[in-house]
């Protein structure tokens, strides 16, 4: 996997669950700009990985500090990544 450090960004991560969850552009690979490409492909299987490796780094940080705002943001990222587990089976049947 290329450009690891910029698919974990939170803005870009936000944009391609976005991307894949909108019924316009399911089927679409996300795209971005990159240093070393302008079209660099960011895929869906890459996308789960990383919001897993979010949700990993989130629960790593409740265990240190539990607080309300971990526990939602935790809400929030396990939601994405249920959404985003059906759309991949959706595809992985087309396909």
């Amino acid at each position: 996997m290329r450009c690891v450090i910029a698919k974990m960004n939170l803005v870009l991560m936000e944009l391609a669950i976005k991307h894949y969850l909108d019924k316009t552009t399911q089927g679409t690979q996300f795209t971005f700009k990159s240093l070393y490409d302008d079209n660099e492909p960011y895929p869906l299987p890459e996308l789960l990985t990383m919001v897993q490796e979010q949700i990993g780094l989130l629960e790593r940080e409740f265990k240190e500090r539990s607080d309300e705002m971990r526990v939602n943001a935790l809400s929030v990222w396990r939601k994405k990544l249920d959404k985003l587990t059906k759309v991949n089976e959706q595809q992985q049947k087309k396909d």
